[in-house]
């Protein structure tokens, strides 16, 4: 979709044309051709334009082999229903999902992926189904329903049919809607919520890539469900909270990146490296600042090797050559070491 589909995560250079994308391997049809070369067509220049035909197709692995003769996502929901855990592929990113309704498999999935108590980003197919676990006030059903479709943190209902391994030490669970139609296909008259959580070993950035997913997620999921466009710039789920009526971002990532804050007054090209923790960098120019997304924590070199892609995407994106570097006086953090 034009409105809510990929654009960040597939962008590679600007401007926004079909072949500096992850679609430019994807030749039109002559259907999707006509509807993009008509200019009364609402997919007129749409740069992402495909169809079933043409564009990325889906696909499953399990045992490491592909599942041939089957359809994916139907397998992949029996499969999630019998208590397994996948891995599977978003907009910007991998990630790991079971029936979050099912004590067993979200147990096994905290000691599989060394989690022991942090909370598990939580997807429901629609609002009536977040209902039944969550209080969900008019200020927090309009950002759920944002086409941005963040995590928005929402208090528990007592006695829901949601895994108390969830979230145990909180009375919030995050939640979001689905933001893709492979979401909307594995949810829909399936499921009350999924747990939807990053596909990432400890201390490390989400994976994006389809092969490294399958070697570095293979002792965690169960199976895989994939498709061939590829992913160029990862991108987190974004996280928020309604505190006294105004949205307070806990992260500000997908769906938000990378839209500049503006201010009311003038700075130099200036790059800020953030902290060691939930780290983020960032860019200012003229009087716009431009955030990357949500990076995570600077504890490995993957990490350090995310914050060095999106340093040279973003300064691609917006031709900023900075004449400026500020970092953190903490000799011992990675992005302090970058900086000097």
């Amino acid at each position: 979709c034009t409105n809510c589909g990929p654009r960040f995560t597939i962008i590679k250079d600007i401007p926004y044309d079909r072949k500096k994308t992850t679609m430019s391997i994807f030749k039109m049809c002559s259907q999707c051709q006509s509807e993009y070369e008509n200019i009364e067509d609402r997919r007129y220049h749409a740069q992402p334009n495909a169809c079933a035909d043409c564009g990325p197709q889906v696909s499953l692995y399990q045992n490491k082999k592909r599942l041939e003769d089957i359809d994916p996502i139907e397998e992949a929901v029996k499969l999630l229903k019998e208590g397994k855990i996948g891995a599977i592929k978003g907009l910007g990113g991998f990630h790991l999902a079971c029936d979050a309704t099912n004590n067993k498999v979200v147990a096994r999935l905290r000691r599989l992926k060394n989690r022991e108590t942090k909370p598990f980003a939580l997807m429901s197919p629609d609002l009536e189904k977040i209902n039944q676990y969550c209080e969900v006030k008019k200020k927090e059903e309009e950002w759920l329903i944002n086409q941005s479709r963040p995590v928005v943190l929402l208090k528990k209902k007592k006695n829901n049919l949601i895994s108390p391994l969830v979230e145990p030490n909180n009375n919030c669970l995050g939640v979001m809607l689905p933001y893709t139609p492979l979401h909307h296909l594995l949810l829909k008259d399936n499921f009350t919520a999924l747990i939807m959580t990053s596909g990432n070993i400890a201390d490390q950035p989400i994976i994006g890539d389809n092969q490294e997913a399958l070697e570095k997620l293979d002792g965690i999921a169960d199976f895989f469900l994939l498709y061939n466009r590829d992913i160029f710039n990862r991108c987190d789920d974004s996280v928020l909270k309604i505190i006294n009526g105004d949205n307070v971002f806990f992260r500000r990532s997908r769906g938000y990146v990378p839209h500049p804050i503006i201010l009311d007054f003038k700075l130099k090209e200036v790059l800020a490296l953030g902290g060691e923790l939930k780290n983020t960098i960032s860019f200012s120019k003229e009087n716009y600042v431009f955030l990357s997304q949500y990076l995570g924590d600077l504890k490995s070199v993957e990490t350090l090797n995310f914050l060095k892609e999106s340093i040279v995407s973003l300064k691609k994106m917006f031709k900023i050559n900075p004449e400026i570097i500020a970092c953190d006086l903490h000799p011992d953090y990675l992005s302090t070491q970058y900086a000097e």
